[in-house]
Formats: structure tokens, C-alpha cells, sequence
């Protein structure tokens, strides 16, 4: 036989596995790595994953951070990434874990039953932005300089007129100034 065409054989190794070791083949090496400390120094709770953002963006939605009440809003902003309240739309369940899910949802029957207990749970995403990280992901995004300055400016509930009292405490006064002896108010 010539040493260019050699036989080759393959052999398989048939075995039997139980499901655990079969976990443990295909999915050792990964919780292994979830162990070890992050490459490059990269902490997560400062990185924003694509789950924070999406809790971002529903936030931005219900609270727009532009205008009058900008610094409420941020805030509020703020608060709804680091809490999940309990009486919030159903579908924020998402980001929770899921022994929270059902924490959640139990609170949710609670609630609906007439409790006054309210509770507030934490996200699942490592994520805990401070204001100044919001306000840049706010600043990536969308340009706030622009939108403060398309946003539109209500006129000022406070006039700089004259101010009459209104008829109905101007009778109160008379009718307490009347009993009292001092007369007549004007």
C-alpha cells in the first residue's frame, strides 16, 4: 500500500450521559467565565445593556425631560431605574427577575384587593444610573439644547397685576370683622 493512500478510520465513542453532566459539557465553560472578574476593568453597573435602555425609553416616554418641569421629570426618571413600583403597568414585569415576577404579581392581587401595602422591587439589569449618567445618555440620544428650545414655554400662572380678593372671602372677613366689633373691612 502506498503512503499516499492510507486508510483512514473514525471512531465513535458512544456514551451515556446524565442530563446534569450534560449541562455541565455544554455549559461548564460558560459559568466559569460568569465567575471570573469582567475584562478590561469593566464594572456593570455602569454599563448601559440593552435592557436598561428599553427601561430608558419607557421612562422618556412617560415622563418627557424637557421644559418647565425638566429636573421632576429627570428624577422621576431616576427613581422608575432603580425601582420598579408595584403599581405600575403589568407589563414592567419584564424587568424583574423571577422570583420578583411573582412577588409582583402577587402584590398586583393585593393591591386590586383593596391592600394599602405597597412595595417596590429592583430591576434585573445591574445598571444603576446617577442623574449625570442619564443626563449623557440623554445628551447621545437626542439633542436637549434643541429640544428645550423647541419645546414651547407656557405663560406664568402668576400675573404682575392688581390682585382683588374674590366676593364670597370678602363677605367672610365683613361678617367675622362684624362680630368681632372692628367694623367694616374696605
Amino acid at each position: 500500500m502506498s503512503s499516499d493512500h492510507q486508510e483512514r478510520k473514525t471512531i465513535v465513542v458512544k456514551t451515556k450521559m446524565s442530563m446534569a453532566d450534560v449541562r455541565r459539557e455544554l455549559f461548564g465553560p460558560i459559568q466559569e467565565a460568569a465567575r471570573k472578574p469582567y475584562p478590561f476593568a469593566l464594572d456593570p453597573s455602569t454599563i448601559w445593556c440593552k435592557l436598561s435602555e428599553l427601561r430608558l425609553c419607557m421612562l422618556i416616554m412617560e415622563h418627557k425631560p424637557v421644559g418647565e418641569e425638566r429636573s421632576v421629570k429627570k428624577m422621576s426618571i431616576f427613581e422608575g431605574l432603580n425601582r420598579i413600583r408595584d403599581d405600575e403597568h403589568p407589563s414592567v414585569k419584564f424587568f424583574l427577575s423571577e422570583e420578583n415576577q411573582m412577588a409582583f404579581d402577587k402584590q398586583r392581587v393585593e393591591l386590586a384587593r383593596g391592600s394599602t401595602v405597597r412595595m417596590v422591587f429592583p430591576p434585573k439589569y445591574t445598571l444603576r444610573p446617577t442623574l449625570a449618567a442619564i443626563e449623557k445618555k440623554l445628551e447621545e440620544w437626542y439633542n436637549l439644547a434643541i429640544c428645550e428650545k423647541n419645546e414651547p414655554n407656557s405663560q406664568r400662572k402668576a400675573g404682575a397685576g392688581t390682585y382683588q380678593i374674590p366676593a364670597y372671602i370678602l363677605a367672610e372677613m365683613e361678617k367675622m370683622n362684624a362680630e368681632n366689633g372692628n367694623g367694616t373691612s374696605t
